[in-house]
């Protein structure tokens, strides 16, 4: 319904169109939906500070290592496009400020790095469960260690509120996953544990790409315990793909698309697109593709409201270029590939579909109420 509104302001008028109205009218709209779902996030916050004070008392480690909560994904960071039931929330955990370590970021893969200790640790130090006999911060053991705390969490503490039906515990990638049942609606909540780590001992990364992003934002770098994937994997020896951790700039990134107005929007036009075309495309690819468009337009107002078609066909072209160059390099990496994993005639079918959209839209722009599977509801507007 949502959608529908939208196209058919949107793009058969495209020279009448009032946009900033529109936008204003559509996303309210939508936003009522989200809000619905997070009546039962605000109780589960609750429960987020229960988890803390239960894993102070089970955990000296935690309570040692713990800095906070900090929550990313596509909802808080104004991208979702359908209603609010998946959120994404990393545990932080601090490197003892006492300990001196080397930090090596990886030629291959990049965006990847090791941390080691300058010296082992005593037997009896509550961090070296994360550590190796090498003395190499691991992930594995993080995640596992992480796990255990939320197992235990679930099974000794009754979570019993108006409205949660049930709970269950999943594993996946670096996230334990909590889904909850809650009047009615699943609801999944990913849970991350990650370690900051001060940008200054980064060598690797590259601020060129970016523009007007505060110093402030690069403070906020963390380190993933994300398995690698097969294709990076056999890129290192055995030893070193337990040791390599993801470097994450979260709020960096939040930066790059503030104050952008119609770039949120036609990310999520992306991000349906892609999900009714089925392209394999995590919706980071995307957020990236809007990346390099705001390196190349950075000020505010080539993102205004009122031309969110024509930025919308920009962004199609964008997408198209990159498929096309089958590279796709990371903003503060650009070296990194971030298509490595998907094949040469997968990008191939991609670039083509997009290019037959880009010039079907260009000719007939009321195609897009077929290609968002959206019902003309309002003949009049035609």
């Amino acid at each position: 319904m949502i959608r529908g509104l939208f196209f058919q302001f949107m793009f058969i008028n495209m020279n009448s169109c009032n946009y900033a109205e529109v936008l204003q009218f559509v996303f309210s709209k939508g936003k009522l939906k989200l809000e619905v779902q997070l009546d039962g996030i605000y109780s589960l916050k609750k429960k987020t500070k229960e988890f803390k004070q239960f894993c102070i008392s089970k955990s000296e480690a935690f309570k040692n290592l713990f800095q906070g909560y900090y929550y990313t994904g596509s909802y808080f960071e104004g991208l979702r496009v359908s209603e609010a039931t998946e959120f994404d929330v990393n545990t932080v955990f601090s490197i003892p400020s006492d300990l001196e370590y080397w930090v090596n970021e990886l030629e291959a893969p990049l965006s990847y790095a090791t941390i080691k200790l300058k010296q082992p640790l005593m037997f009896n130090d509550k961090t070296r469960l994360f550590f190796d006999e090498e003395n190499y911060l691991v992930g594995n053991r993080l995640r596992s260690w992480f796990r255990s705390l939320v197992e235990s969490f679930m099974y000794y503490t009754e979570l019993t509120y108006p409205g949660l039906l049930q709970v269950k515990i999943s594993h996946s990638g670096p996230a334990c996953t909590l889904k909850v049942l809650y009047n009615m609606v699943w609801i999944s909540i990913d849970l991350v544990p990650v370690f900051s780590l001060d940008a200054i001992h980064l060598q690797k990364y590259t601020l060129k790409n970016i523009i007007n992003v505060s110093k402030e934002s690069l403070l906020n770098c963390v380190l993933v315990p994300k398995p690698l994937k097969m294709e990076l994997s056999s890129l290192l020896t055995s030893d070193l793909v337990e040791r390599a951790w993801r470097i994450h700039f979260p709020e960096t990134e939040k930066e790059i698309l503030k104050d952008k107005h119609a770039l949120k929007p036609i990310i999520k036009l992306m991000k349906d697109l892609r999900d009714k075309e089925m392209w394999p495309v995590p919706s980071y690819f995307i957020k990236v593709v809007a990346f390099w468009l705001v390196k190349e337009n950075p000020h505010q107002h080539f993102w205004r409201d009122a031309r969110l078609g024509l930025l919308f066909l920009k962004f199609l072209k964008a997408m198209e270029k990159h498929l096309e160059a089958k590279h796709l390099g990371h903003i503060l990496y650009p070296k990194f590939n971030l298509f490595h994993s998907l094949s040469p005639r997968t990008l191939k079918n991609m670039q083509i579909r997009i290019h037959h959209i880009i010039v079907n839209l260009e000719k007939h722009p009321i195609i897009a109420y077929k290609l968002f599977k959206v019902p003309i509801l309002d003949h009049h507007l035609l």
